[in-house]
């Protein structure tokens, strides 16, 4: 089942950071309902002998119990910051993905001559919310991005 759900997650991501578009240019990975049926009743099955809840769920018990509640508090805030995307959020997850491929490229000395990470994120951007897109939001996407980047190598 673990299994599953991080296949899930991949593919929830997927979604996230695939905006929906008239005519994509190649069809983009959705969660289905089929998959969201196969993990509500696969959570009805196990919760069906747990008696029910009183009061709200504290972390504790055994090492593998509160790292599973670790990733449900996770999964909650992902949930929260899901619920608030809209069609900017999903630009700069593009803008973000765009700038993960070009320094992938970069990296190995594959970026086409005088490409540069502008030219490149335009290119990943669909044509439809284009118009959306400004270089300021590039600028901040990949100042957040290298922050974050710098700041987790600190540590």
């Amino acid at each position: 089942m673990i299994a599953e759900i991080q296949n899930d997650l991949f593919d929830l991501g997927a979604d996230l950071a695939n905006p929906i578009t008239k005519s994509p240019k190649f069809p983009p990975l959705r969660v289905t309902k089929n998959q969201v049926t196969r993990l509500e009743e696969s959570i009805d099955k196990f919760n069906k002998p747990l008696s029910s809840l009183n009061s709200f769920i504290l972390p504790g018990g055994s090492l593998s119990a509160s790292y599973l509640h670790n990733a449900r508090t996770v999964a909650r805030r992902a949930e929260s910051l899901i619920v608030e995307l809209n069609n900017k959020e999903k630009i700069i997850s593009i803008i973000s993905n765009g700038i993960a491929v070009f320094s992938l490229l970069q990296e190995r000395d594959e970026l086409p001559k005088n490409t540069t990470m502008y030219d490149f994120v335009l290119k990943v951007i669909p044509a439809d919310i284009k118009s959306e897109l400004s270089v300021e939001l590039i600028d901040e996407v990949f100042k957040y991005v290298t922050s974050a980047h710098s700041s987790s190598n600190a540590q």
